[in-house]
This record gives C-alpha cells, structure tokens and sequence, in this order.
C-alpha cells in the first residue's frame, strides 16, 4: 500500500487527482487532516487554510487527504485506509461535509471519484437521518484519535443537535459555530479569515483537551 492508494481516482481508475497537501512526514511528527472542498481549502491560497495554520501552530507536519464534494462515507474509508498507511500520524482532524452527501463506492474503480459524488447541490436541512449519520461516524471512531468538527453551512437546528447529543459528552467533536466572516475567491467558500477563526478554535480544543496527542 501506498500514498496513491488514498487520492482521488479518475475515470476508469486511469490515474489519480492530487492531494491538497504532502508534506515531509519523514523529517518532522505529522497528524491528517480530511473533509471536503472546506477541508482542502478550495479557492484559497493553502497557507490560509485552518489545516496549514494549525500545521504551524503546532509544528507540524500534515498530510491533507481532502476531496471536493467527498461525503461522509468516502471520507471515512479514507480514514480507514490512511490508519493503516500512516501509522505514524500524531491523531487525525475529520471536518465534516454534509451528511446529504453520499458516494457509489462500489462504482469508483470504474467511473471514477468525480462520477461517484452524489447529493451536492441538496440544502442541508435538520432531520433525524442527518443526525443520525454524524453519530454513526462519530461512534465508529470512538476509540481513535480523531477530532471532529462539521464544515460552515450547517443549519441551525443541525447544530443545535449535535450540541447536546454529542458534543456535551465527547470532547472529540469540535462545533464549529462560526458564520462566514469571509468569502474565497469564487464567492461562495470559506475566506481566509474563516480559516484563521476556526483553526485558532480548534487549534485551543487541542490544547485544553488533548495535549497528549
């Protein structure tokens, strides 16, 4: 198994889309990071994405597994996989895409990553079967050193929900409550200053929780 093994595969599994982020996890302790496009820092230069800040708050290196438009589903058999390829890393951040998000799996070797994403355009909304699929992620990992979080956008209610069904008894799920405090060049994803916010959030979260790590 190699670094291949964890990147985006192309039609017909003829070759691999890039990694956000690899860096020199040979010279220097290293953690992963993994989510979607506000996990890869789309539209961004990366220096200002919160994986790159908390990378050099912490001194840290990072390998940074997201893939735009991923759900939950992919991104947890990444995890998965990385697990048993890096086994070296410090501890894992996981920020959330939207649980309406969902992958063919068992189609990706054929028609690729890209053609396997479903579900992008749908609003997020609350519903018990959201709710349901960030405690089913949440749980599975339970044992690991992973810390959660949920990208920007989530509704309120959704929010709300995980407040008190989870994160009041798990202090691996980080709620990341911020609005937008800022845009990215396209308009639409989090800015540079969003970045900066929550990654100093998460960066405390560690530090008051999770020093060990």
């Amino acid at each position: 198994m190699h670094i291949g093994c964890l990147k985006p595969k192309k039609f017909l599994s003829l070759g691999t889309y890039n990694l956000p982020h690899i860096g020199e996890i040979k010279k220097k302790p290293y953690f992963i990071t993994i989510g979607c496009s506000f996990g890869s820092g789309m539209f961004l230069k990366y220096q200002d994405t919160w994986s790159s800040i908390i990378a050099d708050k912490l001194k840290y290196e990072h390998i940074n597994l997201s893939w735009e438009g991923s759900s939950l589903n992919y991104q947890y058999n990444t995890i998965l996989k990385a697990e048993k390829l890096l086994k070296n890393a410090k501890f894992i951040i996981w920020m959330h895409t939207y649980p309406t998000r969902y992958h063919l799996t068992a189609l990706r070797y054929i028609i690729g990553d890209k053609l396997a994403r479903k579900g992008l355009n749908k609003n997020l909304t609350f519903s018990e079967k959201n709710l349901h699929k960030i405690s089913k992620f949440v749980f599975l990992t339970k044992n690991k050193k992973i810390l959660h979080t949920n990208a920007w956008g989530y509704d309120k209610k959704t929010k709300l929900a995980i407040e008190k069904t989870i994160c009041r008894k798990n202090k691996k799920y980080f709620l990341n409550n911020d609005e937008y405090l800022d845009r990215a060049t396209d308009g639409q994803h989090a800015g540079p200053k969003s970045h900066k916010s929550i990654a100093n959030k998460i960066y405390q979260h560690i530090q008051n929780n999770f020093s060990n790590w």
